[in-house]
């Protein structure tokens, strides 16, 4: 079903997120949906620590800064993962979320389209 290609689509693009200049198409894209839709990870920020990048980072870094506000993680901050300044929910769930808040206009729009088609 679409939910769980969603979420495979994230997981996959995750896989092949890079910014040591080898810079794929679905960096561009995983930075932009955690910016755009303040999310991170595919379920939440955990999820990079099962990816490539997650491995060639230091031990400080646990997630890219487009998981953050203002797109900088605060990694020396003291206490909770909620004083590093990133996004708790995923972007699976964001994206569902989004496409049900339209989900009247879509269906609005496509059956306006279908009345002047008759």
């Amino acid at each position: 079903d679409i939910d769980t290609a969603v979420g495979k689509g994230i997981n996959n693009c995750m896989q092949e997120y890079d910014h040591s200049g080898n810079n794929t198409v679905c960096t561009g894209e995983i930075d932009f949906m955690q910016t755009e839709f303040k999310c991170c990870g595919e379920s939440n920020y955990t999820d990079w620590q099962n990816t490539p990048w997650f491995k060639k980072q230091n031990d400080t870094v646990k997630f890219p800064n487009s998981c953050c506000e203002h797109s900088h993680c605060n990694y020396t901050a003291r206490g909770s993962i909620n004083q590093t300044g990133v996004y708790m929910q995923g972007c699976h769930q964001k994206l569902k979320t989004e496409f049900m808040d339209h989900l009247g206009v879509i269906a609005g729009t496509a059956g306006a389209f279908a009345i002047l088609q008759v």
